[in-house]
């Protein structure tokens, strides 16, 4: 599978069909590969210096729950609470089906990559070449990752004991809560 999705990616770069973002400038994916061959320390500093700085920012910043794109984003930061204990509330819920610590660690490492492998592909696609910086990574490109991500910490040794029925009232209380406030602070206040 891996090496099917590689492929995607891979065999237009190769034939040098890989087409740029023009919107990211003066952007070429060949050449900004060959500068990181040429140079792999400067690119190095580049990628620790935006995915590790910038990691958690790119999954929990409430620009990532509550940017509604070209309308608004939400400045009202109590719905962001709200939204973030639900997150963190749901890693300690009783759950039977805890993923083994092997698992846990095959687990980790495919979200590595996945997240590496955004960063990289917008450094290739949108960012000029040469340049010390990785733009056009947007938080909302992590939202599918972030709940894998949680459950990586879901463990049985803290747990709270709700019914199931009760848990999912909870549940919905809290979350239309959080969005109808959301949705309130940015389209109609």
């Amino acid at each position: 599978m891996l090496i099917l999705l590689m492929s995607t990616f891979l065999l237009p770069l190769l034939t040098n069909t890989m087409a740029s973002d023009a919107r990211g400038g003066d952007t070429d994916v060949t050449s900004q590969l060959k500068l990181i061959i040429k140079s792999p320390i400067s690119f190095a500093r580049v990628y620790i210096d935006y995915p590790v700085k910038l990691f958690l920012y790119k999954f929990f910043d409430a620009d990532t729950f509550f940017n509604f794109a070209y309308l608004n984003v939400l400045k009202n930061y109590n719905c962001y609470y709200l939204f973030l204990f639900l997150l963190i509330f749901s890693i300690f819920v009783k759950n039977e089906n805890i993923i083994s610590k092997k698992h846990k660690i095959i687990y980790a490492i495919i979200l590595f990559f996945i997240y590496s492998f955004i960063w990289g592909s917008l450094y290739l696609l949108f960012t000029p070449v040469g340049a010390v910086t990785m733009n056009g990574v947007q938080n909302r490109y992590f939202i599918p990752i972030l709940f894998s991500l949680l459950s990586l910490f879901s463990t049985n040794k803290i747990r709270i004991d709700i019914k199931e029925d009760k848990l999912y009232i909870i549940y919905c209380i809290l979350l239309s809560i959080s969005i109808y406030s959301a949705v309130y602070y940015v389209f109609i206040k």
